[in-house]
């Protein structure tokens, strides 16, 4: 397997024009540069479209543009340290690091992990600071091994996690950092051997609390608001485990931490898998980039909610085990709003097939009969019992 990222996919201090459409292009074409794309306009292309469903600009200066692309040969890390920034979205103004992910539209589960790994990794406050002081490709190259290595390097402190507090202004967040302490123990990303196994049980506090992650291309957010969420739980002295239903597969969480979980938070973008497994439990629902940046105060509303008897909670009978095809089939989340769009358009999906069939009758038979079919009608007027007279709808309104 070849590395992720070399020194002719990393640009420093880099000019790559006034837009993030601009940024984008040029790291697309830095790809095809090396030898990992066919197509730099089209891989750009895909990023386009994953950056219109939502934008990937972070608190902290950074940015995350990615995608699945059928112009990528492997999965490919690119980095840029931009000066000066460019706004990719951010509610705390432009981005100077901007990674682009790009992975084959088959991605490898493999490669998968280490992006995951990068994921989680760009929410750690000490990981950004070594970006943005590196001198040199080879340097940014090193930073970045050691963080997808199995085996991070000693200089990787995991120590401090970037995090807003709730009511904190994002770009605070991304100046200064509030910190956490990490637990001794390795980093949660699941390895080849332990993707599959259920997310471990937690084994200290007084309070339990399940989330699960997940973003459209499950790339990059599903891990970082896993990372974020888990920090948060920490510095608030609670149980949290996470289940990011991400590009490698969900972490499961064990049906005996969720029955003992006294509330669940949906970050997620699209639909939770087997839902109904936290059927009863009070439930905070939000996007997953609120659950990067807002995790303290997202965890804090859980916390609430557990307190509280008239709190919303998650609608269904609870199970333990997952009924045939439910994995496979994601719960409609969201507010009113969202659910009466998903419906309305899950019904015209349904009925599109029907009328493309009509049309189809129609035209045959008009081959069939001839136009006359069309002509030959001719209305009575049933006041009169006549056939009306020749002339246009206005003349009989």
């Amino acid at each position: 397997m070849s590395e992720l990222i070399t020194a002719d996919l990393v640009a420093l201090d880099a000019q790559f024009g006034n837009t993030k459409d601009d940024v984008i292009k040029a790291l697309a074409q830095l790809v095809a540069n090396a030898g990992r794309s066919d197509n730099a306009a089209g891989l750009a292309d895909d990023a386009f479209a994953r950056e219109a469903k939502s934008s990937t600009g972070m608190p902290g200066g950074l940015a995350i543009p990615h995608c699945r692309s059928e112009h990528v040969s492997e999965s490919t890390l690119v980095f840029a340290r931009l000066a000066p920034g460019i706004d990719f979205g951010s509610k705390d103004g432009a981005a100077d690091l901007v990674f682009l992910i790009a992975a084959p539209a088959a991605g490898d589960q493999e490669h998968m992990r280490l992006l995951t790994k990068l994921a989680r990794a760009l929410v750690r406050k000490d990981f950004t600071d070594a970006l943005r002081s590196a001198t040199s490709n080879d340097e940014v190259v090193r930073l970045v091994s050691e963080v997808v290595s199995d085996q991070p390097a000693a200089t990787t402190d995991p120590a401090t996690v970037t995090t807003t507090a709730p009511g904190q202004n994002a770009g605070e967040s991304g100046a200064t950092g509030a910190t956490t302490a990490a637990p001794a123990t390795a980093a949660s990303t699941p390895t080849p051997e332990t993707a599959a196994q259920p997310a471990a049980s937690p084994s200290s506090g007084d309070m339990t609390i399940v989330a699960v992650t997940a973003c459209p291309t499950g790339i990059a957010h599903t891990y970082m608001a896993a990372e974020a969420l888990e920090a948060a739980g920490r510095k608030a002295g609670v149980n949290l485990v996470v289940e990011p239903q991400g590009s490698v597969g969900a972490e499961t969480i064990d049906p005996s931490v969720i029955s003992s979980a006294s509330a669940v938070i949906f970050a997620t973008d699209v639909g939770v898998r087997s839902r109904e497994r936290f059927a009863g439990l009070p439930e905070i629902s939000t996007g997953v980039k609120q659950g990067i940046h807002e995790a303290d105060a997202l965890v804090a509303r859980a916390i609430t909610a557990a307190n509280d008897p008239n709190a919303q909670r998650v609608s269904g009978e609870a199970s333990s085990a997952q009924s045939p095809g439910a994995a496979g089939r994601p719960a409609m989340a969201g507010g009113l709003g969202t659910k009466l769009r998903t419906a309305l358009l899950t019904g015209v999906s349904y009925m599109i097939p029907f009328v493309a069939a009509g049309g189809l009758l129609i035209a045959l038979g008009f081959l069939l009969g001839g136009y006359e079919v069309a002509l030959g009608f001719t209305g009575i007027d049933k006041t009169t019992g006549q056939p009306f007279a020749d002339g246009n709808l206005t003349d009989y309104v």
